[in-house]
């Protein structure tokens, strides 16, 4: 399985579901982990996914990394999700992180 890397940040997270994109934000690989709601997140100037993934490890997505699914991973998602529905985002983007060919 091939995904559109253009559509997904390095995490797996769909680009194309944020309330920025495209306007205010082409996506987290274009805006180097910088999107529109970091600035949202007190003293982060990068995402930490982001920052962990290419700049710390020089990868191209966390699919790549031999960590995954990592503590820094598993406490990254959307904090409004009850538990179970937060427990299943993290599965299907661990599924699409690691079925990545890119």
């Amino acid at each position: 399985m091939t995904t559109n890397a253009t559509l997904y940040a390095c995490c797996g997270i769909d680009c194309a579901a944020c309330r920025d994109f495209p306007g205010a934000c082409p996506g987290c690989g274009a805006v180097q982990g910088r999107p529109g709601w970091i600035s949202e997140v007190p003293g982060a100037g990068c995402c930490p996914l982001y920052a962990c993934c290419t700049e710390q490890k020089g990868l191209t997505h966390c699919g790549q990394c031999a960590e995954l699914p990592c503590r820094l991973f598993s406490e990254f998602c959307d904090p409004s999700l009850p538990k179970e529905a937060a427990l299943a985002e993290l599965q299907a983007r661990l599924n699409l992180l690691r079925a990545r060919t890119d």
